[in-house]
């Protein structure tokens, strides 16, 4: 048995799949971001405009969602070279799989193991945040 605990990787991978696909959007757009914002290699995380609605509950959602998208991006680019670039294109430049495939030079299947690994090692650098990892009992 080694240090770590075992980890479901389909489940987990399914795990970071829904955070990118349904909650990281609506994260980006809570924080006052678009989907522009953040694909650009200058994006710093810094807030755009004044908030509309400062209750205090609304201002610590929306803090909270920067900090969340900040995190995101800052997990993402720890990755290893290849892991990063897929996640980028994939769920920051939201580029159809095939044409991720093509700009990096890799076959299907090769891509698909390559993406199933960048969700893995996504949860791993954003473990810190929150733990996506869904473990074997």
């Amino acid at each position: 048995m080694g240090l770590l605990p075992v980890i479901d990787e389909v489940e987990t991978q399914g795990e970071v799949r829904s955070y990118f696909e349904q909650e990281f959007p609506r994260l980006v757009l809570q924080a006052g971001y678009s989907m522009l914002d953040i694909q650009s290699p200058s994006f710093t995380g810094m807030p755009k405009g004044s908030f509309v609605n400062n209750t205090e509950e609304s201002m610590m959602r929306h803090l909270e969602a920067i900090d969340l998208v900040q995190a995101t991006i800052e997990s993402i680019t720890k990755c290893p070279e290849t892991e990063k670039n897929i996640l980028m294109f994939a769920y920051v430049y939201k580029m159809r799989d095939r044409n991720i495939q093509i700009r990096l030079g890799y076959q299907h299947s090769r891509y698909n193991l390559l993406k199933n690994q960048a969700l893995l090692a996504f949860a791993d650098a954003f473990q810190k945040y929150h733990d996506f990892h869904v473990y074997e009992d």
